[in-house]
This record gives structure tokens, sequence and C-alpha cells, in this order.
């Protein structure tokens, strides 16, 4: 009752407020001209055009959050905000407001209904879960409260809080266009990562202009000089771009959009490539074959044919612009990367030493979990302490930190946590398995079909690399399963169209 009043008097009063609100603006400004400098000024009326921006089309407030966590910038070096012992980034309001303008629309117009779908209650879970957990460690422990370990925790409330862009999705994005706006802002984003690491390669690690790590690549102990390994934030984008934006070109009845999609397609190839992680090219060989076994008739012929087309020129390139120059830079990527992924097969991969100093980690944390099964230890926690095998005075300090996403999970929102996100991933696999070939979209069939394998591919490498909390993943992982709940959701609603129209 007190919601159909205020949702009725908000309605009643939409002139009045949109009078307000240009008044109250006008004063703004008045005043702004006389206390702000002209530069302040400027920079405030770009965040009032954006914020305007971002509310009116809620999918260029989404890509903008991808773009600040999730491409070239580190997010640890965006604006802040002090907001009492935390902090906020840049891209934190845009989150908040977006979520309060679900909130409010559901308050205000009649129509807007908030969108349900079966992977609500399971990330909800999850959510809910790394708050309790850190709550009861804050708070309910003998140790009581520290103000240091409070501080701990804000970046890892902050990257799990991320997940909630899979709320945006479903609940603001309303049509098709809006959709196929995100999609192509998605794949774009990807691709211009991409596009930066190509240019970072040709420079080399000499001239960084990318964040994250830039570097000589070393393999089992063996440097490979003149080839340089780079893992930017992007790496995230370029992974699911990469599988989706191929999954897309196999599927793809248009030719226009086949040809398309062999930009982001091959650029982003390329790019994980360039990242040397093992993990990464793993789990495109999984996706890969996991997509020649469900393709069927022409699409399986298509997939075929494909591989063969690459296979032949990538044998012409070898033959005619490689092997003839064994000093060329190129020649040293084959090279490296041949030796690189032999490490992968075998006994040898067992012997890998990057694989064997995880080890000490794992010696560490599994009595954690054992001591503190169903809550864990809280987020932002430190597991263990300090180590000169892992740790280094100015360097890395990974107290809270390890390399294995499931157990990272556990160790900070113990069992119950690693529960709800066990349950957000099978639910996602079955409803996407059982339900892609049935989407009319042909672009959006394969659009479902590529999260689905993404996340499955995502498990094993998760055993190596944290992807589950680490910053600039979770923004684009909720973004991955709202893109696919929301597909899924209109299909089950009888709102999708057969074809968009590319020509």
């Amino acid at each position: 009752m007190l919601i159909y009043r205020l949702r009725r008097y908000l309605t009643a009063s939409e002139p009045l407020l949109h009078v307000v609100l240009a008044g109250g603006l006008g004063v703004a400004l008045g005043i702004g001209t006389v206390l702000l400098t002209p530069q302040t000024m400027l920079i405030g009326l770009a965040l009032v055009f954006g914020g305007y921006l971002v509310l009116k089309r809620p999918e260029l407030g989404i890509l903008g959050i991808l773009f600040l966590t999730s491409t070239i910038y580190d997010d640890h070096k965006l604006p802040t905000i002090e907001v009492g012992p935390g902090q906020l980034n840049l891209t934190d309001p845009v989150l908040f407001v977006l979520l309060g303008l679900i909130v409010l629309r559901a308050l205000i117009e009649r129509d807007f209904k908030l969108v349900r779908t079966p992977l609500d209650a399971p990330l909800w879970f999850f959510y809910g879960a790394g708050l309790v957990s850190t709550f009861v460690a804050l708070f309910l422990t003998f140790e009581g409260f520290s103000m240091d370990r409070f501080s701990l925790a804000i970046p890892e409330i902050r990257i799990i809080t991320y997940y909630l862009v899979f709320f945006l999705v479903t609940n603001l994005i309303r049509n098709e266009s809006q959709l196929m706006l995100l999609l192509f802002g998605f794949y774009g984003l990807g691709t211009f990562v991409a596009v930066a690491m190509v240019a970072q390669f040709v420079l080399g690690d000499a001239v960084e202009i990318l964040p994250g790590r830039v570097e000589e690549l070393s393999t089992q102990n063996v440097a490979y000089a003149g080839v340089t390994r780079i893992l930017p934030p992007g790496e995230s984008l370029i992974l699911i771009v990469f599988l989706a934006s191929t999954i897309m070109l196999i599927l793809e009845t248009s030719p226009l959009l086949q040809l398309i999609l062999l930009v982001p397609s091959g650029l982003t190839g390329a790019a994980v490539l360039l990242t040397f992680n093992r993990s990464f090219w793993l789990a495109v060989t999984i996706g890969l074959a996991l997509l020649a076994y469900l393709v069927r008739g022409r699409d399986r012929q298509k997939l075929l044919m494909m591989g063969i087309a690459v296979g032949l020129a990538a044998i012409f390139v070898l033959v005619f612009f490689v092997f003839p120059y064994p000093e060329s830079q190129m020649y040293k990527l084959i090279m490296a990367s041949v030796a690189r992924f032999d490490t992968v097969l075998g006994d040898k991969v067992l012997e890998d030493p990057s694989l064997r100093w995880r080890d000490t980690e794992y010696l560490y944390a599994i009595p954690q979990i054992l001591a503190h099964p169903v809550l864990g230890l809280g987020l932002g926690a430190r597991y263990r302490d300090y180590d000169s095998r892992l740790d280094w005075e100015g360097g890395f300090d990974g107290r809270a930190y390890i390399h294995n996403g499931h157990l990272w999970v556990m160790l900070k929102t113990g069992l119950l946590g690693y529960a709800g996100l066990a349950w957000l991933g099978v639910l996602l696999l079955y409803h996407g398995f059982k339900h892609w070939r049935a989407v009319e979209n042909p672009h959006l069939k394969s659009v479902v079909l590529g999260i689905t394998l993404t996340y499955l591919t995502m498990l094993p490498a998760n055993i190596v690399n944290p992807m589950y909390l680490q910053s600039w993943w979770t923004p684009a992982l909720g973004l991955m399963f709202g893109i696919q709940a929301l597909i899924l959701k209109w299909h089950a609603d009888g709102r999708l169209k057969g074809e968009w129209n590319f020509g």
C-alpha cells in the first residue's frame, strides 16, 4: 500500500519534479560559477551530462563500468572518493545509481516490473553469504572489531558487489536495440583490448602502454628474450569475446555479420596467445572441442572448413614468413608458444615449477578451510603469515591472495558461499545447454552457447587463476550471466524475433 501511494504521488507530481530539477540545476550552475574554477565547472558539467546519459541509456553505463574496470585501465589508480574508512572508485557511483534506478523505476512506473530469472536466487545467496561471513568475522569474533581488518575487507566486498551488474542487465535492458548495443559494445571493448595488446607486444616490455603484467616470458625457468607476455585487466574480455565471437561466427547465417565477426575473433585470438596463459589456452581448446561436439550438420561442416582454412593459412605464413627469419619477433613468438604449450602435456604439467610453487599456498589454505568450514574467514582476511617463498618486500603481499579461485571462495565465504557459487554455475550451465538450440534468433542462440561454454571452461581454469574474485573479472562475469539469463527469459516469454537485419 505504501509503495502504491508513493508511486501514485510521484507519477502525479512528475511535471512539478521536472520544474524543481530544472530550477535546482540553474541555481547550482549559478553558485558554481561563483565558487568554482572553470576547470572544475567543466568537470562537473561533464559528470552531470554523463549521469543524464547513463540514466537515459543504462546500457552505456554498464559498458562504462566494463571499460574502466576490465580493459586497459588499472582500477586501483582510478580517481577515488573518501567515504569514512573506505573509498569509492569512479565506477562505484555508476553501479549504485543504476541499481537505485531499478528501485526508483519499480516505484514510479506502472508498467515497470522487476525481471525474475532462475539465476537471481543463487546470486543473491552467494553475495549474501560473502557479506554475512565478513560481518561475523568483523563483529562477532573474539578478536573484536579492527579498523585495519575492516579496511582489508572493503576491496573484496567491492569485488563481489560487481557481480550485481547481472541485475543491471536483466532489469534495465528492456528491448532488443539496447541488447544489441550492449553486445556489440562488449565485443568492441574486447577487440579494443586485443589491439592494445598487439601494440604492446610490438613495442616489447621496455615501453609499457598497458597496466597489469607486461614482462619477458619465462617458462620453467627458461627466459625467452624478445618475447613479451601481456596480462592486462582486459584479459577477462579477450577470453570471453574470443570464444563468444568464434561460436557466433560458426552459427551465424548473415554473410555481412560473419565478415564483421572475423575482426573480434581474429584479434582476440591473437591476444589470448599473447597472454601465454596456459589456463586460457586450455579453456579455448576445451571450448572449441565441445563446440565441435555440440553443433550439427552445416555448422559442423563450417567449423571443420574454418579449421582447415586456418591451418593452411598458418602453414603458409610459417613456411614463407616465419621460419626463414629466425631472428624475427614472430619466429620467437611461435617457438616460445610451442615450448610453453608443451609444458601442459603429459607428466610435464605435474612437474611445472609454477604449479609446484602453488603447493605452498595449499598447505596454508586447506587447514584454514577445515578450521572455518561454514562461513570461512570473511572477505579480505589474511589466511597465512608472511612467507618469503610467496611474498617479497616492496613487491607482492599475497597473505590474502591465493591462485586457486575455488579455494579463495571457500577460504573467504566458507562452504556456504561456495555452495551459492556452485548453485549459480550449475543453473547457468543447465539452462544454457538445455535451451540454446531452441532460441530462434541465430545471433542470440550463439551468444547463449558462447557464454555457456565460456563458463564451463572457466571451471578448471579457476584452479590456477582466481577469476571468481578478481576485480577485472567480476563485472565481466556479472554482465555475462545477465546476458544469458535475459536472452533465455525473453525466449521463454516469446519476445525474441527470428532475425536481426544485418544485410
